[in-house]
């Protein structure tokens, strides 16, 4: 029972602290979110936060709304060859998830296409949050020691893994992203990741 309570506060902590440094959160269902067209939901007070941190699970709403993309490396995958750089990191069920800072342009969701058991998560996409409880596992999802929000900043999106991103002429704000020649450079630059061979 007392290790029940520690779980929820600290799942209430982390969730008012993620609020207070502009993240959006969503309620959950072990892993899916429950509320209706949540991608689209208005960014909840810190009364509904806590609330849905006392019941349950909660997910971070990545992309541009909370200005943060997500690479979720599940075990079996090749970790080393993914060469990621110091970043805010979770200890998830099953892996790791990696944050980073969203680029100037909107990142699509995809699962494994960058590498196997690796799945990026940018707009419309959410990730469970640190004291959610993992639904398959015993195991609360928490930072990496020396890895947490305040301890270490978080990194550029390494170019891989913006394979999917949406090269459009505006961004996530509806705002510009640049001169007709920057826009025609950057497609140009996306579709050399696209085609570039694996590793």
């Amino acid at each position: 029972m007392c290790r029940i309570s520690q779980t929820v506060e600290f799942r209430v902590q982390e969730a008012l602290a993620a609020h207070d440094r502009g993240w959006w959160l969503t309620p959950l269902d072990g892993k899916r979110p429950v509320t209706k067209d949540w991608p689209n939901a208005p960014r909840p007070t810190r009364e509904e936060i806590e609330a849905w941190a006392r019941a349950g699970n909660i997910g971070l709403r990545t992309g541009a709304r909370s200005g943060v993309v997500v690479v979720d490396v599940d075990a079996g995958a090749d970790e080393s060859a993914l060469n990621l750089p110091r970043t805010v990191t979770v200890q998830t069920g099953r892996g790791r998830h990696y944050y980073f800072a969203a680029p100037g342009v909107p990142v699509k969701n995809s699962v494994g296409s960058v590498a196997p058991h690796v799945d990026v998560r940018g707009e419309r996409g959410q990730v469970v949050y640190p004291g959610s409880v993992h639904p398959d596992v015993p195991h609360v999802y928490r930072w990496v020691e020396g890895l947490a929000p305040g301890e270490v900043d978080l990194a550029p999106l390494p170019t891989c893994f913006a394979s999917g991103t949406t090269a459009s002429a505006k961004s996530a704000e509806g705002g510009s992203i640049g001169t007709p020649y920057g826009r025609k450079a950057l497609e140009d630059e996306l579709e050399s990741v696209r085609n570039a061979l694996e590793g």
